[in-house]
């Protein structure tokens, strides 16, 4: 138990390196430069980490109690969830490029930019950074993370709880120890008009992140579902740059304005849920051959192992170490090449949605997330665990034992 722990500490403290979660942690470290970040800021931070960890593991907990398996990042399985992600990230790249305000509403309304601070720019907001954190973290698997969580789901109900709130803990140490090491945050370089470059900057990495969660869609949505995403996203950045000019204008167009974003915002989300159809998949018969990366399936597993050495790659769209993985280790000609010569049929298990059969086979190498890497060198031989980090020299290691096909 402890060594999970502290696995999922570790797994929890590389999640800040990683593509999916450097935005958001970029929108804080901002924050503590403009200055507005107090010591108890960064509790707040930290509980809004734990707390959604902890709803997370209870979400997981009842629902591998109903009978149904699922595993870190299964919300991304959810088209209805993805939209909704791509559009909170419009909204936060928006608001980044100045668009509109997240406070103006309320700072008005309080009478003081004191007030308003007070009620957005502390101690919620900092909690609010905190949810935000876990939600963008939760598609990304990092190193160490994978036994962590597999134990975590598997074990009595406080040492999972003690996992999950370790993963926590390490996501959230860079701010812990700002909170607790003030003469960390006056390290940081002092605000000035340059901040105002940094959040177009941070608003391209959130609009980077939008068109990412976009390609997901494409490939889970039928056309008609698509489509109405499309409207959802235009009804959502209409009602926010309305929002956003209704400042400018005169006082009757400013109630217009804000009404029209009161409504336009509201209804994107109602769209992009009731509207948001995964596209139904028939699973092909496969014809075994290498060279080729296959459709996974354990019928056909079952088959290739018989007929010689096998890989498969369990991956996901939402995935980003998947998909870095296959751009520098899997997809180079040389490890396709050695595969090849090697004489391995390839099997990629897509669980971008979900998948029982994929599920149960994670389970079977006690993992619930991806990526997970398997060689299978013969029938009679035990598979082999990769790396979550694949270079092409580990896999040539890997397969250097593997004897070379007959031609």
């Amino acid at each position: 138990m402890i060594s999970n722990i502290l696995f999922a500490y570790v797994g929890g403290l590389l999640l800040n390196l990683m593509p999916c979660v450097l935005p958001v942690l970029s929108m804080k470290v901002l924050h503590v430069m403009e200055g507005g970040e107090k010591r108890s800021h960064s509790i707040f931070y930290i509980l809004g980490i734990l707390i959604s960890f902890w709803i997370l593991f209870g979400v997981l907990s009842a629902l591998k109690a109903s009978g149904r398996a699922l595993g870190w990042g299964f919300q991304l399985q959810s088209p209805v969830f993805v939209a909704f992600t791509a559009i909170v990230f419009l909204l936060l790249a928006l608001n980044l490029f100045g668009a509109f305000e997240w406070g103006a509403w309320l700072q008005q309304k309080a009478g003081t930019a004191e007030a308003s601070t007070r009620t957005l720019g502390g101690a919620p907001q900092a909690f609010l950074t905190g949810v935000l954190a876990v939600f963008v973290a939760s598609p990304c698997s990092a190193p160490f993370m994978g036994p962590a969580l597999a134990y975590a789901l598997s074990a009595p109900a406080l040492a999972g709880l003690a996992v999950f709130s370790s993963l926590g803990l390490g996501l959230a140490t860079p701010f812990l120890l700002i909170g607790l090491w003030p003469a960390a945050a006056r390290a940081l370089p002092r605000p000035g008009p340059w901040m105002n470059h940094l959040k177009k900057f941070l608003g391209l990495c959130m609009m980077t992140a939008v068109v990412w969660l976009i390609s997901i869609l494409w490939g889970m949505l039928d056309r008609s579902s698509f489509a109405w995403f499309g409207a959802a996203m235009v009804a959502a950045f209409t009602g926010a740059v309305a929002y956003g000019q209704s400042s400018q204008k005169t006082e009757n167009m400013k109630r217009s304005l804000r009404a029209a974003a009161l409504i336009l915002i509201p209804l994107s989300f109602l769209i992009a849920g009731f509207r948001s159809t995964a596209e139904i998949r028939k699973q092909a018969d496969v014809v075994l051959e290498t060279g080729v990366w296959l459709p996974y399936s354990k019928t056909s597993l079952e088959q290739a192992r018989h007929a010689g050495p096998v890989f498969v790659d369990f991956t996901a769209d939402w995935c980003l170490s998947c998909k870095v993985n296959e751009k520098a280790a899997l997809g180079k000609s040389e490890v396709m090449g050695l595969f090849k010569k090697k004489n391995v049929i390839l099997f990629r298990a897509d669980w971008t949605v979900e998948s029982p059969e994929i599920t149960e086979a994670l389970a079977k190498f006690d993992r619930n997330s991806v990526p997970l890497y398997v060689l299978y060198p013969g029938k009679e031989q035990e598979p082999r665990i990769l790396p979550q980090i694949l270079t092409p020299a580990i896999i040539q290691e890997e397969l250097k034992t593997l004897p070379d096909a007959i031609d």
